[in-house]
């Protein structure tokens, strides 16, 4: 085999260990705790301005959302959300679930739950 050869299959190799070699579970760990610092501080940061953006009353109002884009991501949870101590229990509970999902308590269940109430801020 000549040297080309050998560092094409080098470089195949690789590549499938990089994708199909399950990582250390310290790995993951420090994954799992990056992601959910990052997660747990946006949604504090969210706090300083909850009712204005996320309000009843607040700049995203559902109704007038709808009318300008009707065809925009169609959930979050806070479309059900007409009351400022219900936004502000919700946002407790997602900033809950984002700090249990970064001590590593059930970490399937808290970090998909995390996602939900995540991407609920953003649509």
């Amino acid at each position: 085999m000549n040297r080309r050869e050998t560092l094409w299959q080098d470089a195949i190799g690789a590549w499938l260990r990089f994708w199909f070699e399950l990582p250390s579970l310290a790995t993951l760990a420090c994954l799992r705790i990056g992601v959910g610092i990052i997660v747990f501080y946006s949604l504090f940061i969210y706090s300083f301005d909850l009712t204005s953006h996320l309000g009843p009353e607040g700049w995203g109002r559902l109704d007038v959302l709808r009318l300008v884009d009707p065809v925009a991501w169609p959930f979050s949870l806070f479309d059900w959300v007409d009351a400022l101590w219900w936004l502000w229990t919700v946002h407790f509970v997602a900033m809950l679930i984002a700090g249990a999902f970064t001590l590593g308590i059930v970490p399937s269940l808290t970090g998909l739950l995390s996602l939900l109430f995540y991407l609920s801020y953003g649509h």
